[in-house]
């Protein structure tokens, strides 16, 4: 693949009703009761987990909607630590069989409900003075063409654009694993995507290799380029402490000497 410009580069993504500005690429933490045990109350030990980890995380974390709902994580409005943004995932990945790369165990799904309306309400109960990311509703049963995807995003961010929106992109139909088609109808038409503030896409749905990942991620980025899309891309479940090192040589020999240290992607 030829590149007619550099893919590497920073940028700033503002929290628009606060002001709060982050700059581009992130490495975002994430936290998520899949995998942990759950106490004698029914609750996850993320809870526990997330009070001591949240002390040292200042700038931005991911937490799941459905984590919250659940009561797994404390309400937001009793975080003991804010960041300066909060994302807020869509609760799809607790209901999946889906798991990290660096993942030593099989996590079982959760067993409990998740409809939109429940990740609706999570929405419109979140703070107004803690500024966030919402994540467009997932589901692991339930997949859709790109553009009802795009469709079932924007009817869920109308009323909500106090906080910033992200659309999750999956594959079309259950038995695809991978976003090959979805990428294909969305490169097709780029400009949907710039209805929303961040495009997020899962590092397994990419691709079958680091190389096909990363060679997808930069054809979507090429084409939104040309069609000045400028939202930023955040790739879900990449850069445990194994594959920082292998993304950062790949970008490297994508973007070229010049561009290497700005960042193609890590988390954006």
């Amino acid at each position: 693949m030829t590149l007619d410009r550099p893919l590497c580069r920073t940028s700033k993504l503002r929290h628009r009703a606060s002001g709060v500005t982050v700059r581009t690429p992130l490495l975002i933490p994430s936290f998520s009761s899949k995998g942990f045990a759950r106490t004698k109350s029914g609750k996850s030990e993320l809870g526990d987990i997330f009070k001591v980890a949240g002390e040292t995380i200042t700038e931005t974390f991911l937490v799941s909607a459905y984590d919250l709902y659940y009561g797994h994580l404390p309400p937001p409005e009793e975080f003991d630590h804010r960041p300066e943004l909060t994302f807020v995932d869509s609760g799809g990945y607790e209901k999946s069989r889906d798991r990290d790369y660096s993942s030593v165990i099989d996590p079982l799904p959760q067993p409990d409900d998740w409809e939109v309306e429940q990740l609706e309400e999570v929405a419109d109960g979140w703070p107004e003075e803690l500024p966030a990311v919402f994540v467009s509703y997932d589901h692991p049963d339930r997949r859709r063409p790109f553009a009802e995807q795009v469709e079932e995003a924007r009817r869920f961010f109308e009323g909500r654009e106090r906080h910033l929106s992200q659309i999750l992109l999956k594959p079309e139909t259950r038995d695809q694993r991978t976003l090959t088609r979805t990428l294909g109808a969305a490169i097709a038409d780029v400009e949907e995507l710039g209805r929303f503030d961040v495009v997020g896409l899962t590092e397994k749905e990419l691709g079958t290799s680091m190389i096909d990942r990363m060679v997808r991620i930069a054809r979507l980025r090429l084409e939104m380029d040309r069609a000045e899309v400028a939202t930023p891309l955040h790739i879900f479940g990449a850069l445990d402490p194994v594959s920082v090192p292998l993304y950062y040589w790949v970008f490297r020999l994508l973007c070229g000497p010049d561009g290497a240290g700005a960042g193609c992607m890590s988390a954006f």
